[in-house]
């Protein structure tokens, strides 16, 4: 799981893998709980079917798309540390057929466990543990697992760019940060956050976004949907663009009595773009540069977007028909794109996401 956000704060990059057997030794009792079902799909990609001649036999067997379907369990238990459990539902060409696939991978104090379909406990890795290390202060447990995306989160996050000497510019309620290396997107009207990342060179290697949407509760979010996209250069110099996307669903949380209060209210701030709705999709189609609005409810309506770059940038604003074809303007380079559809009857635009794949550098 790709956490953009480290306590709310953009920039960190959390890779997590999960548990829970008694071998793992979760907690029976916990500060906090927060389980949820996830689909990862992984795919990558190749200029031409002509660029498979340039990839070696190690890197065609490295190089496998596959679709993941499980369960996630996290715990934070009272010494701040996250534990978590993630339980396979589904795998769809994640090996070759003499390997086996995963049923369960577990986090704990101790041990990192991974449990195969076929052979049951297949590793087990000591985890190093330092006693004077917390991974999360007792506040921060509390409050694990929600994103306050009000006014004063907004504010929070400006000053941390500054802090972080990156260029900050503001342009109403969207916010961009960058250096040589990295440019960093928040649009707090729609909650989406997105990142590029430079070689030194110039040359982009990296591109993610995420949507955050509101909690069944309704008060706080979390990242619905994470989309990233890698750039890697092969051993014969073969151009591969891997695409991983998470997609998140029926996000729950719980917290002990032994917690005390579930989080804290002060500096709540008014939660914009409350009002979303899924009148609108935004259908890629595949291997293209074109893209279309379907919506049921406004069939062949004239809808207004906006389609900015990963930077911020604005690519092409027009007026189209419902179920129109739009395509991405020619001179726009390889990667993702975020469309915005504008509504006179929202305060808040839907946010779709476009991948144009040109047919040679994938830079």
């Amino acid at each position: 799981m790709i956490n953009y956000f480290k306590n709310g704060i953009a920039l960190s990059l959390i890779l997590v893998y999960s548990g829970m057997t008694t071998q793992a030794q979760l907690p029976t009792d916990y500060v906090t709980k927060v389980s949820f079902y996830e689909k990862k799909e992984v795919t990558y990609s190749l200029p031409s079917e002509e660029s498979v001649k340039c990839l070696s036999l190690a890197e065609l067997a490295q190089y496998h798309s596959y679709l993941q379907r499980y369960t996630m369990d996290e715990y934070v238990d009272t010494d701040g540390d996250l534990l978590t459990d993630q339980n396979f539902i589904e795998e769809q060409n994640v090996r070759d057929e003499w390997m086996e696939g995963y049923e369960r991978i577990t986090v704990g104090k101790e041990t990192i466990d991974v449990y195969t379909t076929e052979s049951g406990l297949r590793t087990q890795i000591p985890v190093e543990q330092d006693t004077d290390d917390i991974f999360l202060s007792y506040e921060q447990a509390l409050n694990y697992g929600f994103f306050d995306l009000n006014d004063a989160y907004y504010l929070a996050l400006k000053d941390e760019l500054h802090e972080l000497g990156l260029s900050v510019v503001e342009n109403g309620p969207l916010v961009s940060a960058k250096n040589d290396l990295t440019n960093i997107t928040y649009d707090h009207s729609t909650k989406t956050a997105s990142a590029v990342e430079y070689d030194s060179s110039g040359l982009k290697t990296k591109e993610s976004v995420v949507q955050y949407a509101l909690n069944e509760e309704g008060d706080t979010y979390y990242p619905q949907t994470e989309t990233e996209i890698e750039w890697i250069i092969g051993k014969n110099g073969c151009c591969i663009r891997k695409t991983t996307i998470y997609t998140r669903h029926t996000y729950s949380r719980e917290v002990t009595q032994e917690g005390g209060q579930a989080r804290k209210e002060e500096g709540e701030g008014t939660l914009l773009g409350a009002d979303r709705n899924t009148d609108y999709e935004v259908h890629a189609q595949q291997n293209s540069d074109i893209f279309r609005i379907v919506s049921k409810k406004f069939h062949k309506k004239e809808i207004e977007i906006i389609v900015y770059d990963m930077a911020g940038k604005l690519v092409l604003q027009t007026n189209v028909l419902e179920g129109e074809a739009v395509k991405l303007p020619t001179e726009a380079r390889a990667g993702m794109y975020l469309v915005h559809i504008v509504s006179k009857n929202r305060h808040s635009p839907i946010v779709g996401k476009v991948i144009k794949s040109n047919t040679g550098n994938q830079f």
